[in-house]
């Protein structure tokens, strides 16, 4: 993750969200390779992180397109630099759409111009329609998709 991805999320967030109340954020792909989005969210929300491996910052385990949590119990998915390793990505944000509640947001950063970089795989690169599609196929409503830097984000709610 590089800095400017970390200080748009920052920016996102506070456009989108109150993270005054107790939120439930999930941040799947949360597991530390080059810094985590853990540091942006304040001590009154339950922060979890999730990826497909155990290690830095990754509190438990999920599989590539199934998170095993319960319908409508997470308030905010992050899901940064993960779309583009994905096989399948409408299936894992179809899935982050199963667990978040009613006026829960999702917010997704995913490079629009980067170079390779297999962890373990490397798919695809997004523009805003591709990261709106992947948003609208999945359920939920768009909110923004733009390009920032090198990345495409897209944040979408319920």
């Amino acid at each position: 993750m590089h800095r400017e991805s970390r200080r748009d999320m920052r920016r996102a967030l506070a456009r989108h969200v109150n993270l005054t109340k107790k939120n439930i954020v999930l941040d799947v792909g949360s597991y530390d390779v080059n810094g985590t989005y853990k540091c942006l969210i304040p001590e009154n929300n339950v922060y979890i992180g999730t990826d497909i491996a155990i290690g830095p910052n990754v509190d438990f385990v999920m599989s590539e397109f199934s998170i095993p949590l319960k319908d409508k119990s997470i308030d905010i998915v992050l899901c940064g630099q993960v779309l583009e390793h994905c096989r399948n990505p409408f299936k894992l944000i179809e899935e982050a759409y199963r667990i978040v509640k009613p006026g829960g947001h999702v917010f997704l950063v995913a490079p629009f111009i980067w170079p390779e970089h297999r962890f373990p795989l490397d798919c695809f690169r997004y523009l805003p329609d591709g990261m709106s599609s992947v948003l609208e196929f999945s359920g939920f409503k768009v909110k923004q998709a733009y390009l920032s830097g090198p990345d495409c984000w897209g944040v979408g709610t319920k």
